[in-house]
């Protein structure tokens, strides 16, 4: 399994995962997904998010016996030689985005809506 899969599927599940629905089960329900520009009270959730893929992140490249420069380095020279591994590398880079968090916070909130456990 190349790199870039491994990083795949460290992005679709494991880890990364369970950090951030433990950020959405602790914060979820109070970010303001209507505000479209970053508020202050949604940045600090902001930063709890990416803290969360931070972890994530650490986690992942301890496992791999790697630094973070290492991971991003692998994972540029996978992209350069592979376009789906390109096209895998921005999924994941994008959904640290300000917008990709907003998405999932407010897919989260109509879950809960929809399934008031």
């Amino acid at each position: 399994m190349s790199f870039i899969e491994r990083v795949a599927g460290w992005y679709g599940e494991g880890t990364l995962q369970d950090e951030l629905e433990a950020f959405l089960d602790e914060c979820g329900d109070q970010v303001d997904t209507a505000a479209h520009e970053q508020n202050h009270e949604n940045k600090l959730y902001y930063d709890k998010f990416t803290a969360a893929i931070d972890r994530a992140l650490t986690g992942f490249c301890k496992e791999e016996g790697i630094t973070e420069q290492e991971f991003f380095a692998k994972c540029e020279e996978d992209s350069s030689k592979c376009e789906s591994s390109n096209k895998i590398l921005s999924a994941i880079l994008n959904g640290a985005s300000y917008e990709a968090f907003l998405s999932l916070v407010k897919d989260w909130q109509q879950e809960q809506k929809n399934d008031p456990a």
